[in-house]
């Protein structure tokens, strides 16, 4: 995962992150069915050289739990058209839901921003610039290639989606099924989006109210993977980090601590982010 250098002209200047995608897609037609109900051999629909064994032991304990659970999951194998229209709706939602925020100096920071522009970018104009804050999903070729490799299953009900663990804390792959792609409706009025949420942990957040260190709504005494972490309040439910699709300004964080870093000596501008959707 990196960090595009600043970008663009008046009026704002574009913040790029860029994370490296490979998709690798599950291939149910290799997974020879047993008879009279037993487990199948997942393992044989992983393709060899794409995931760590440590990281397949973790995907078959998934499957065999979905396996388990309701006699109407069923793996099913990708058709062409249908495994390209996933991949491209995957990026295109994705960077849809994330790439809505922005950021501008604080107060009385402007002329510190201005003189790290004309610095370092030679940035002339007396336009104060906003900073664009983006997502960029680059779809690799090679597992090689990849940030984040990801197992992608075509099922006939949702499965548990799944990020292993952020970037920072060292995760390199997940699990995304055909539905993650799609927004639908929760709880009457809340739109969600697995596949945004689960990128979201990617990027280092966890759940709205889970209840850490520098969380906005912690939820005191949630336990991980308690109820309570998704939101307490249907505004908390509502951000995409709950069970929705709503990013807000706290999101920003990625972008804002990576930029922060780019300043050295007394001047550090300081920046204050926004929302600004314009789909």
């Amino acid at each position: 995962m990196d960090f595009s250098p600043l970008s663009g002209n008046p009026p704002h200047v574009k913040h790029e992150l860029v994370v490296r995608v490979f998709l690798s897609p599950f291939r149910v037609e290799h997974v020879e069915t047993p008879e009279h109900g037993e487990q199948p051999n997942y393992k044989d629909g992983i393709i060899p050289g794409h995931f760590k064994e440590h990281e397949i032991h973790y995907i078959l304990g998934l499957l065999e739990e979905y396996h388990k659970d309701s006699n109407n999951n069923r793996l099913q194998k990708w058709p062409d058209s249908k495994w390209i229209q996933f991949r491209s709706i995957l990026k295109l939602k994705v960077e849809q839901i994330w790439n809505v925020l922005w950021a501008r100096p604080s107060e009385g920071m402007e002329n510190v921003w201005m003189r790290y522009l004309a610095a370092t970018k030679g940035y002339k104009s007396n336009v104060v610039p906003s900073l664009k804050l983006d997502l960029n999903l680059k779809l690799v070729n090679l597992p090689s290639e990849a940030d984040v490799r990801i197992l992608c299953l075509n099922t006939t009900t949702r499965f548990r989606s799944r990020m292993s663990l952020s970037w920072v804390q060292g995760g390199s792959f997940g699990i995304l099924d055909w539905y993650d792609i799609y927004t639908y409706e929760y709880e009457g009025n809340i739109i969600n989006c697995d596949a945004a949420h689960e990128f979201g942990h990617y990027l280092g957040f966890s759940h709205v109210a889970a209840n850490i260190e520098g969380n906005p709504y912690p939820a005191i005494g949630a336990k991980p993977g308690d109820t309570e972490e998704y939101g307490i309040t249907e505004h908390q439910r509502g951000n995409v980090m709950g069970m929705g699709t709503r990013v807000e300004p706290w999101n920003a964080a990625p972008w804002l601590n990576h930029i922060y870093r780019h300043f050295s000596g007394p001047e550090k501008p300081k920046f204050v982010a926004y929302v600004q959707n314009h789909h």
